[in-house]
């Protein structure tokens, strides 16, 4: 589910998935830079599934509460986004 959306915070190398080989149930992201052969980051960067499913359910579950409470602010807002990455997204166009 996050493959390719992750990033190491100490290198901004990709983070790729695992699992552990003794118990499948153990899956993990961990930086790519911090193998046998690149060794270009420095610290074994990694995050848990679980804990990582925990912290954006938590998250889903706060901006959940947000846009009910605060419904019209947060559709301005969802607007406002909306029409930054539009404007983005054409001035790449133009670029390119």
């Amino acid at each position: 589910m996050f493959s390719g959306l992750l990033v190491c915070a100490g290198c901004g190398g990709n983070l790729n998935y695992h699992f552990n080989q003794k118990n499948a149930s153990i899956e993990y992201f961990n930086c790519a830079n911090n193998n046998r052969t690149r060794k270009t980051c420095d610290k074994t960067h990694y995050i848990c599934v679980d804990f990582l499913e925990q912290v954006v359910l938590g998250e889903i579950r706060r901006l959940t509460r947000f846009a009910c409470k605060y419904e019209d602010q947060f559709v301005k807002a969802v607007i406002g986004q909306s029409q930054k990455n539009a404007e983005t997204e054409c001035a790449l166009k133009v670029e390119s």
